[in-house]
């Protein structure tokens, strides 16, 4: 028999209370993380032109006023590959484009917002209609792609040539998500019925052009998720271009995402209260994305356990026939109404 003193009792309650202690703490650091979401918002432009340094601070500024994270442009027609910083009053945007090296036509950009907590990775540049930039945004790995497609009426060959390089663009490494966004120059009733279009769907009385064929069959050969087409919306905030004349309206850009990605994006719309000088409208996606890996995991609801029959018993000849004697009885004594006209 062991006497233990009363200092050893305070001693090991004290421990007791230290490792109790330090286990909550463990439990809320967890809770914590699994609670860390971020919200931000990711917008497209088809720009129109942004030649000079004037009309692209036009741009940045209502892009700041949009409170994007980042913004991919369409049509910004300056010369070769570039790069330069836009500062504010109270912001700072990088911007990056990709044109030809001699002619004002087409060309593509990426401006993102100078912010701790976004990392600027490669970018690159792979021609006047397609461009790239690696990010981590609070913990998530994308790799956003900035669009610029033919216009239906272009040649085949260029359509070709344009989703040629749109199918080679992948991830860097295993945990990076792709994201399109960009001037497609599709139509397709998709959007206006809200058709959730997505790989492994079958779309029925679904009217497109080429360029929005094309579109749908890339989206379903890359499993991915046009996210126009999964937010109930009016179809003012679904139209992406008007005419001159304001007769004409289409839904002409598109964002796409993996299925693993789009469970996070919480909105996808137009805005019309930001006046660009461009016939086209601000496409944004509104993302709520985990900052930590505990906060990716999502605990599956337990659902009822199937209730299995024992079928055996109708081996036995005997139980089989009692079973068709009561069947039979059963329906004989059942009084059915009369369906005939």
């Amino acid at each position: 028999m062991s006497i233990i003193s009363s200092s050893q009792t305070h001693k090991s309650s004290s421990q007791r209370s230290k490792r109790r202690k330090s286990i909550q703490r463990k439990n809320q650091r967890r809770i914590r993380q699994r609670t860390e979401f971020q919200k931000w918002r990711l917008g497209s432009i088809n720009i129109s032109t942004a030649v000079d340094d004037h009309r692209l601070e036009d741009g940045i500024r209502l892009i700041e006023e949009a409170n994007l994270f980042a913004c991919t442009l369409q049509e910004v027609r300056r010369i070769g590959v570039g790069s330069c910083i836009v500062e504010g009053e109270s912001y700072d945007w990088e911007v990056h484009w990709s044109g030809f090296k001699r002619k004002r036509e087409y060309g593509v950009g990426i401006a993102i917002r100078v912010m701790p907590g976004i990392d600027i990775g490669e970018i690159k540049c792979i021609d006047e209609r397609l461009m790239t930039a690696s990010l981590t945004i609070f913990g998530l790995e994308v790799k956003v792609v900035s669009a610029y497609a033919p216009t239906n009426e272009a040649k085949d060959s260029a359509k070709i040539k344009f989703y040629q390089n749109l199918k080679k663009i992948k991830p860097d490494f295993k945990h990076q998500q792709l994201l399109y966004t960009g001037d497609f120059n599709s139509t397709t009733e998709a959007v206006r019925k809200q058709s959730c279009v997505r790989a492994g769907k079958v779309l029925e009385n679904i009217v497109s052009n080429d360029n929005g064929e094309r579109l749908i069959d890339f989206t379903r050969d890359n499993n991915l998720s046009m996210l126009n087409t999964f937010f109930k919306q009016p179809w003012h905030r679904l139209i992406t271009w008007h005419s001159r004349d304001k007769k004409t309206k289409k839904a002409l850009d598109y964002h796409l995402s993996s299925d693993f990605l789009r469970q996070y994006c919480t909105n996808c719309r137009v805005y019309n209260g930001f006046k660009f000088q461009s016939d086209h409208r601000l496409l944004v996606s509104e993302w709520r994305t985990p900052k930590t890996k505990l906060a990716r995991f999502v605990k599956r609801k337990k659902g009822k356990p199937s209730v299995k029959y024992d079928l055996t018993g109708f081996q036995d000849e005997a139980m089989k026939a009692n079973f068709q004697d009561a069947v039979k009885t059963t329906l004989e004594n059942t009084q059915f109404d009369d369906c005939s006209d």
